[in-house]
């Protein structure tokens, strides 16, 4: 009975230190040119974990664009936009069903390559914060909800989101006059 109560004790408190992954190790894990992309939704893993991305990160003076693929041929597109998008560092972003223009971030994957079925889903609400933006790494945080994209204006269908990319040495395109002030 003692032994019970100990572990009903103890449990709460090994549940709560869970891990989150450390963006060092995973850039000390990549090649260059590789970015990985660590997706949960509701817990569950949406990547396989050997998922490894490649694509261009666009900069503008007040935009940034990812749109990135991996060997599974599954796709990432982020989209943050705003005047003063680069005045404050990190750039944090909030996400809004309804202002996909300012912010917004797709997240999919393929299912079943014979019959060409995937899973879809669009940022529904959150925020994202790119911690690092550089030549050498990027690393953005993702935390908030996601909806599918068939069910996206019903909140009730929507999932929890976290999510972690890491890129190491990305291919970076400056447009509009962005110079390299804006890497940070």
């Amino acid at each position: 009975m003692r032994f019970i109560l100990i572990l009903l004790l103890i449990s709460p408190l090994l549940s709560a230190c869970t891990t989150q992954p450390d963006p060092s190790t995973i850039y000390d894990s990549l090649k260059n040119g590789e970015a990985k992309f660590i997706v949960t939704m509701n817990g569950a893993a949406f990547y396989a974990d050997d998922s490894r991305f490649k694509g261009e990160v666009t900069i503008a003076p007040t935009a940034l664009r990812m749109n990135l693929f991996d060997q599974f041929e599954s796709n990432v597109i982020l989209t943050l936009s705003s005047e003063d998008l680069f005045a404050k560092r990190p750039v944090k972003r909030t996400i809004q069903v309804d202002n996909q223009v300012a912010g917004s971030v797709m997240i999919g994957r393929i299912r079943d390559r014979r019959l060409r079925t995937g899973d879809g889903f669009l940022m529904s609400a959150g925020e994202v914060t790119v911690e690092s933006l550089s030549e050498q790494k990027i690393v953005v945080r993702l935390s908030g909800k996601v909806g599918n994209f068939n069910t996206l204006r019903d909140a009730q269908t929507w999932k929890r989101l976290d999510g972690l990319l890491v890129y190491k040495r990305p291919q970076l395109i400056m447009q509009g006059g962005a110079e390299k002030s804006l890497l940070y």
